[in-house]
């Protein structure tokens, strides 16, 4: 695929996997081997970090980017360019998956509404 200005297309390294750790938690080694397989794909930006995105189409026929996570400094100066590699690739919205709760109110400068909250809660054997 083309590239999103301002980063490059990039393979999964040990490296790459210890920045991101923090961002993707318990689904590394899942996103890892959607990298590795290319049903994602690793982004690096020398001033901004990395960033993992996968599109996904649904059953209406519907294509989005998902930005599954990211590390790194201003994700919001590499939006005009994430809308248009998603806009380029016919998808009709991108979607990001954050833990950070500021991410919201920097991707809201955007236009991005909150779609859904996710709640987890462990099962105890009691």
């Amino acid at each position: 695929m083309n590239a999103i200005p301002g980063a490059n297309a990039v393979r999964w390294t040990l490296g790459a996997e210890a920045k991101l750790r923090p961002a993707l938690g318990d689904d590394l080694a899942i996103i890892a081997a959607d990298v590795r397989d290319g049903r994602a794909e690793l982004w690096y930006s020398p001033r901004h970090g990395y960033m993992v995105t996968r599109f996904e189409t649904f059953a209406t026929g519907r294509v989005e980017l998902v930005i599954v996570g990211a590390v790194g400094e201003g994700l919001h100066e590499m939006m005009p360019g994430i809308l248009y590699y998603a806009r380029k690739h016919g998808a009709a919205a991108v979607r990001v998956h954050s833990r950070r709760p500021g991410m919201g109110r920097a991707l809201e400068r955007w236009g991005f509404e909150l779609a859904e909250h996710v709640y987890l809660r462990d099962v105890d054997n009691g």
